[in-house]
């Protein structure tokens, strides 16, 4: 999962994952030019308001919870 805008605000948050995204694809397709192999990636973008925050006493995780994380 990738998170945009987090831990710092920032106000072009969507065009950066969307352009990640592209990149990711783009990516893909290189390895395939060099290697012979295709690989495929499946990516899908939500967006919303989340809650973030650091859990655990001995082993800390940051995670995210709310209805655009599934």
């Amino acid at each position: 999962m990738v998170v945009g805008g987090l831990p710092i605000y920032r106000p072009d948050h969507c065009e950066a994952i969307a352009n990640m995204a592209l990149d990711m694809q783009a990516y893909m397709q290189e390895v395939e030019n060099i290697f012979g192999e295709s690989l495929q990636v499946r990516i899908g973008i939500n967006t919303g308001p989340v809650i973030a925050g650091v859990i655990g006493i001995k082993k800390f995780i940051y995670d995210l919870w709310g209805d655009a994380v599934t």
